[in-house]
């Protein structure tokens, strides 16, 4: 249901055992519904996971070779962006879930990732960590100031609209 962790790679879904220097603990944002394609890159991250976890698949083997990566997924129940609130509170359950978190895949809108990595909220949570944005392209957020721990996976809206408007213009395109 809504907010219930997976959390893995224990086998009963418990909790990691106290952080050691060789695991890193990853949440992953996720949307509650399999309709919807953030759902579908939760399930690509998940197994991505799994797959840096296996050190004899001949598949990223050499990546983090030294490390076992623990992931829970919370469940956000969004199509769309949450209020702040909402998204710190479940930021604040895959931290819970998992004894610390490193960093976070998500989450995916440009509103939801501004309330996790303002740099007021995070001094006063006493929170530092890395947030991975996949989908987030909206300009503010490139100020590293007030954003600080955020690597987005994605251009900027305004690199974007640049890059499309010298294509028009090469091509002769007018509206």
């Amino acid at each position: 249901g809504n907010g219930q962790a997976l959390t893995r790679p224990m086998p009963d879904n418990s909790k990691p055992p106290e952080l050691v220097g060789d695991t890193l603990r990853v949440g992953v944002f996720c949307d509650i519904s399999p309709r919807y394609i953030v759902y579908e890159k939760c399930q690509h991250v998940m197994h991505i996971i799994d797959r840096i976890n296996d050190k004899k698949d001949g598949f990223l083997d050499d990546l983090l070779p030294d490390h076992r990566l623990f992931y829970s997924m919370v469940q956000t129940g969004t199509t769309g962006c949450a209020e702040s609130e909402a998204i710190r509170s479940h930021f604040d359950q895959l931290y819970s879930d998992l004894n610390g978190v490193v960093a976070t895949i998500g989450p995916f809108c440009s509103d939801d990732v501004a309330a996790v990595t303002a740099a007021e909220w995070r001094a006063g949570a006493d929170v530092s960590t890395v947030v991975l944005a996949p989908s987030s392209t909206a300009p503010l957020l490139a100020n590293v100031g007030a954003y600080p721990n955020l690597l987005r996976l994605s251009s900027n809206d305004k690199h974007i609209q640049s890059a499309v408007a010298a294509l028009a213009e090469r091509l002769g395109w007018q509206a």
